[in-house]
C-alpha cells in the first residue's frame, strides 16, 4: 500500500467514528423513586421467553418496574 491509500483509509475510519459519536442516541436516564408495580400474564411457552429472560436478568428493575409474572397455560 502506498501512503495515499493509507491516508484515505485513516480518514474514512475517522469520519465513521465521528459520525457514530455524533449521531448515537443519548443514554436513557435511570428511573428515580419507588418501583412501579406491574403484573404481566405469560404462558409457559417459547413465545413468551423474552419476558422470562428479562425478569431473570433484572431488566424490569433497571427500568423502574416491579414486575409480577402470572403464569397461565
Amino acid at each position: 500500500m502506498n501512503s495515499k491509500t493509507i491516508a484515505i483509509v485513516v480518514i474514512v475510519i475517522a469520519v465513521a467514528v465521528g459520525a457514530f459519536l455524533l449521531f448515537r442516541p443519548p443514554p436513557t436516564p435511570k428511573p428515580v423513586g419507588p418501583l412501579e408495580k406491574v403484573t404481566v400474564a405469560a404462558e409457559t411457552s417459547m413465545l413468551t421467553a423474552a419476558i422470562w429472560v428479562a425478569e431473570a436478568k433484572g431488566y424490569f428493575k433497571d427500568e423502574g418496574l416491579d414486575v409480577t409474572i402470572k403464569e397461565f397455560g
